[in-house]
């Protein structure tokens, strides 16, 4: 039944443990299961459009998993969803192969369930607890360290940022009460207890997984920028936000410390600032390099900032 596939939760928990189902398309006479990566992306998809869109009937290009990732794949297959008139129920679903227009019935084991938070009750607590007493509509500093005490974040760690994340904040630093209320309810939170378990599941999802920790770390990168115009950020910020970031990957990254010392040495003189492709790379780079002798120039697709830096470890080798 099409309709038992999506529908509204009862809790923020049902919602969440309804996250980890597998979706599967009809063949002739059996059903296929979708990869996890690939039930992920559809999941995502939907609650986005739901979030998101007004739309009763949408389609996407199927991009994620091992099978629509190959190169002869790409591009080929979409996923249409067809809503009811309520957008509150799947009327359809089904995988179309572009070259063929073959259409495949989908479906989902177990149902999956939509976020149903309650948005008055999440104002109720933020106006009650973090608010700042001059300026309603943000949290205050106090408010803040007690909204990451209930929610169980240490104020000084990068967990911080996950929340910035997970709403979706726009300034560095601030954490408005538009975004509270709207980012806690398009997860399904209704009290103070949804809001740190979604904080705590977020947290150990970007934390336990290195896709999901790459797009926060891409997304930090756009989240400080002064505007959306500047294509960089001092190097001073970078260095501050990757002390924090990279704390606990500290162990396996032999050059961190190194590294740090060369953008601080460099910062007023020939690094001022910091790319986004840089920012982006170092990453990986830090984590797949222990020393330089391991140091592979990847045919010259490191940005020139880390070739730099390996030159001038190695002219202090000498």
């Amino acid at each position: 039944n099409f309709e038992d596939r999506m529908s509204y939760s009862s809790s923020y928990s049902s919602y969440a443990s309804s996250q980890n189902g597998t979706w599967s398309w009809k063949d002739s006479y059996r059903w296929v299961v979708f990869d996890a990566e690939a039930s992920k992306q559809i999941d995502e998809t939907i609650t986005d459009k739901w979030n998101n869109t007004k739309e009763r009937s949408f389609s996407f290009e199927l991009t994620a998993g091992s099978w629509f990732n190959q190169s002869r794949n790409r591009g080929i297959y979409t996923c249409h969803v067809e809503l009811n008139y309520s957008r509150n129920k799947i009327n359809k679903v089904y995988q179309k192969n572009k070259n063929t227009s073959y259409q495949r019935e989908m479906r989902r084991e177990p149902a999956f369930q939509l976020p149903s938070g309650n948005s008055k009750k999440l104002g109720q607590l933020f106006d009650k607890s973090y608010a700042d007493k001059e300026e309603r509509d943000i949290m205050s500093e106090q408010g803040m360290l007690k909204f990451f005490k209930d929610v169980g974040v240490n104020p000084e760690s990068h967990e911080t940022l996950i929340v910035s994340y997970l709403l979706q904040c726009e300034e560095m630093g601030i954490l408005s009460r538009d975004e509270f209320v709207n980012g806690f309810f398009k997860q399904g939170c209704n009290d103070k207890n949804d809001v740190k378990k979604c904080v705590q599941n977020k947290c150990r999802d970007v934390n336990g997984n290195t896709k999901q920790w790459k797009g926060f770390y891409k997304w930090i990168f756009k989240h400080v920028k002064e505007d959306e115009k500047k294509k960089t950020i001092s190097t001073e910020l970078a260095v501050q936000l990757w002390a924090i970031l990279f704390q606990k990957d500290k162990g396996s990254m032999k050059l961190m410390d190194k590294w740090m010392t060369y953008c601080e040495k460099n910062k007023d003189k020939d690094m001022k600032v910091v790319s986004r492709d840089l920012w982006e790379q170092l990453y990986d780079f830090l984590k797949e390099t222990s020393s330089i002798d391991d140091y592979d120039d990847a045919g010259g697709s490191w940005p020139v900032a880390i070739d730099e830096f390996v030159e001038y470890l190695q002219e202090q080798k000498k």
